[in-house]
This record gives structure tokens, sequence and C-alpha cells, in this order.
């Protein structure tokens, strides 16, 4: 994918200069899940991109063992400690840089998850969104109380996003964090670290005391964490955070597996945004590709939608923003176009997002105790965009290519 450039650049001696440019290397190209693996006489380095891992380069175990003992001196980690597991973050630049060494049988295995700061926006459309799933994020900071539950890849970039519109100068605004993913102004930013799990009960109890209008907790996947959150949710804190579940439908029923009463948490649930990053190219890139009839009628009985409904969405999208000036691809009867990607190389990432709104109708099916499958049905039948629609409608607007996502 980068053409040997990892290989080469790590090929004499790793420094700490020769780390800042493969990190630099790595933003540049939008490639922020790194894996760096044992495989029998060599490493592989590898992203994870639309759901699967990629290649993205071989290299030798003496060039990953320097690259992995510069991470670690960057870490500030012991570095004759090679048979323990080890996790630490360092900022290089604009990225914060999360570092995870795993001692295998072949060698160390490392991971680096990397944050890019200046990718929260309050300009939520920046992010993918448009649409009515634009509108009630927009809405979110005008939410008195209750909780808003962001799933999926990317989560954080969102969560900091919604946080960034409220107005810290009229608002006590604060975060219960393993690492300061950004950092905000005026707002009141407890860091956990390692302890996260131990220390985000009492840091969340902290700033419901300290009297927080709005609280970000990273996550609440534990039962003592989560019906903290929610009790404060009834007492009028607004809670943006997260949970341990990649599906939109089943976070009410997570919540209650935890113990946590039905009742309060079907009414103390606001807001779930589900997403997905995706990696595409750039619009010179990716080429129309006329749709025939069949194809048309093919694809729109695979995503349960009719052509008016498809064509008045993608209008939306349009209005927003997506694909700016370019033609609508539908007609309010058929799919006319959709685009293909004329390379292999991925230069953007775009949010695929589903946005639900537990309104009182879909708040007393949660309390009827109706499935996960009918609670999607119903939402995408009153209008809902999930994932994969969206993923759809960005393909119609040049912003993602038409490939089958997983």
């Amino acid at each position: 994918m980068l053409g040997g450039k990892i290989a080469k650049l790590l090929k004499g001696s790793v420094s700490s200069a020769t780390l800042d440019d493969l990190l630099d290397l790595l933003a540049k190209n939008n490639l922020y899940d790194i894996h760096i693996e044992p495989m029998g006489e060599t490493y592989h380095l590898r992203t994870r991109l639309n759901g699967k891992l990629q290649p993205l380069d071989k290299i030798s175990h003496k060039a990953a063992e320097n690259l992995i003992q510069q991470l670690k001196i960057r870490c500030q980690l012991p570095r004759t400690a090679t048979n323990i597991p080890q996790e630490a973050t360092f900022l290089h630049g604009n990225l914060l840089v999360q570092f995870f060494n795993l001692p295998t049988l072949d060698g160390e295995k490392a991971y680096l998850r990397i944050i890019n700061q200046k990718s929260i926006s309050k300009n939520l459309a920046k992010l993918g969104l448009y649409g009515q799933g634009l509108k009630e994020c927009e809405a979110v900071n005008k939410l008195p109380s209750g909780l808003v539950i962001v799933l999926g890849e990317g989560k954080t970039t969102t969560m900091f996003s919604l946080l960034s519109r409220f107005d810290s100068n009229k608002l006590n605004l604060s975060t219960v964090e393993r690492q300061a993913s950004y950092n905000l102004p005026n707002v009141n930013q407890f860091v956990a670290g390692d302890d996260y799990h131990s220390l985000a009960y009492d840091a969340l109890k902290a700033a419901i005391n300290q009297r927080s209008d709005v609280i970000l907790v990273e996550d609440i996947g534990s039962p003592e964490l989560a019906k903290l959150a929610v009790d404060s949710a009834q007492r009028g804190r607004l809670i943006i955070t997260s949970l341990p579940v990649n599906d939109s439908f089943a976070v009410y029923y997570f919540l209650v597996s935890m113990g946590l009463k039905p009742f309060l948490v079907a009414s103390s649930l606001r807001l779930i945004i589900n997403q997905k990053i995706m990696h595409t190219g750039l619009t010179t890139q990716l080429e129309a590709r006329p749709i025939s009839t069949a194809e048309s009628n093919q694809i729109l009985k695979d995503y349960h939608i009719k052509a008016t409904d498809l064509h008045e969405l993608e209008k939306q999208a349009k209005t927003a923003g997506l694909g700016e000036n370019l033609s609508l691809s539908t007609s309010s009867s058929a799919i006319n176009k959709l685009f293909t990607l004329n390379t292999e190389k991925l230069t953007k990432i775009m949010g695929l997002f589903e946005v639900v709104p537990i309104n009182e109708i879909f708040r007393n099916m949660l309390l009827a105790g109706v499935n996960e499958r009918e609670l999607k049905e119903h939402f995408i039948a009153h209008g809902g965009v999930d994932l994969e629609l969206d993923y759809l409608i960005k393909a119609l607007r040049k912003i993602v290519p038409f490939i089958k996502i997983e």
C-alpha cells in the first residue's frame, strides 16, 4: 500500500527521528490503526481498512525490535521488559499515540492506535452527518439531561465533537477519560490512565458532586459505573458516553443485563449514535458507473428501500454538502449511477453513521420487551438511516466507492 516506504525508512538504524518520520508518514496516509506482528522470518505491518486487516509492509526482526525499543523510549517504559504486556501513550505534534505491546512466542507484537487531535469539529457535517441524523446530533447541546451513547470506530472524535458544541462559559463541563485524547478549553478533564476501571467511578461521582452540567465518560462498561451514570442522568445531568457493544439496538438490553432497572434505563436514554470509519480515495479517484434497471432494482431490494425514499435521502445529503455540486445519482424511480474506485490507494477517511433518537414510542417498545431486530425494523420503517443505508447514500454522492462493506 505504501510501496515499501516503511521498510526503506526502517532499513538502517531506527532513531527517534526515524520514529517521527514513520508517524508522519502514517498520519499523511490516514492510517491510524497499526499492527506490528512477528510472522516467521519477518515482521508484518498491517492496518485495518474497512473492517479488514490489510498489509502495509514487511520488515526484518531487527528493524521491528529497534522500532519497538524506540516506542518504549518515547513512552518511558522499561526497554528490557520483553516478557510482560505494556501500554502507554505519548504525543507527537497533534497526534496522540497509544502504544500496546504483547510478548508472543515469536517476539513482541506491538499495536499503535493514533488519534489526530485536530479531527474534532463543532461542524458535525464535517464528520459525515447530514439530514435528520445531523439535526438530532446538533440538538444534543439543547438536551437538559439524559444519556447519549456513542458506539463504534471513531466514537471518541464524535463524543468530543458533541462536547465541544456546549458553551463552557455558561456550563460546567467535565470528562472522565483513560487518556487525554483531546484537550478542550474550559473543560475539566480527569485522566485516569491505566487505573480507569478503579478510578472512573470516584471521578464521575466527584464531577456530579461538583454540579457538572455535562459529563463525558469514556465508557460505562461496568455495572457500578453504568448505574451511577443512569442515576446522574435521572438527576438532571447530561452524560455522553460509550458501551462495549456494536449494535445500537442492543444498548438498552446490555444496560438492563448489568442489573439496571428497565424503566430508569429507558427513561434516561436520549440518543444512540453508531458509526464506522471507511477508508476511501480522493474524489478524482472515484469513477461513475451507470446502473441498469435490473441492478437498480436489486440494490433497492437489498437495502429494503423504495426509490422515492432513497431519492429524498440523497437530496438531503446533497443539501448538507455531501458531494458538493455533483448532480443527483438517483431519480424518484431508480438508481442511475454509482461510483467505483480506480486505485488501491485509500487516502481519505469518512464516517458512516446510524443515529437513533429515543422518543416516547421507541421508549415504550423497549419497556414492552421488543427485540433488537424488531426495533431496527421500526427505526428503518419510520425513515431511519442505518449504517448500510448511510453507506449507499455516500456511494451515491461520490464520497465512498460502492463495494460490499463488512
